[in-house]
């Protein structure tokens, strides 16, 4: 009974979370903008990393690549991934955790559906993630979008920090 209680709480808890990130530069300019997280679709449940844990545990040069990727620099220079030279960041990254119903981070595959209200039909809209399993950046495989509904659909794994961004 606990563990359906506690399975019940964390649904609520997930699709109840928001982040607002703010200044990064946007396809419809500078401000605040709320990017929400709509929760685990599959295989386990989905939240947003408490304020100010985002980076805890972290190397060094990944703190700094975040900082530099919220701050409006260069994706290529920040990520070392050097496909993405001309994408921009739609917002600040988001650090996700992907756990199963006790609370233990999964590592395995788990589709999340996003919100992202500075999104626009006609650009190229992907995400980049560090995921922590791997301690990689990288290309995240996007399943789908809804430009009408401003979400897009991601697999993630595990702990990962992610950012959408578009050319």
């Amino acid at each position: 009974m606990k563990k359906i209680i506690m399975a019940i709480l964390s649904c609520v808890l997930v699709i109840s979370m928001a982040i607002t990130s703010f200044g990064a530069p946007s396809i419809q300019g500078a401000g605040a903008k709320t990017i929400g997280l709509f929760g685990a679709l599959d295989k386990g449940h989905a939240m947003i990393a408490p304020l100010g844990a985002e980076t805890t545990g972290l190397p060094e040069k990944v703190v700094a690549s975040i900082k530099s990727i919220n701050e409006g620099k260069s994706i290529s220079e920040a990520t070392g991934l050097k496909e993405f030279a001309e994408y921009k960041a739609l917002g600040k990254t988001v650090a996700i955790l992907t756990t199963d119903a006790t609370g233990k981070i999964l590592d395995v595959p788990t589709k999340l559906s996003i919100y992202v209200p500075n999104m626009v039909e006609g650009k190229d809209i992907k995400v980049i993630a560090y995921t922590n399993i791997t301690g990689l950046w990288g290309p995240t495989q996007v399943l789908g979008l809804n430009y009408q509904k401003k979400s897009l659909d991601i697999l993630i794994n595990g702990s990962s920090t992610i950012c959408v961004v578009y050319k």
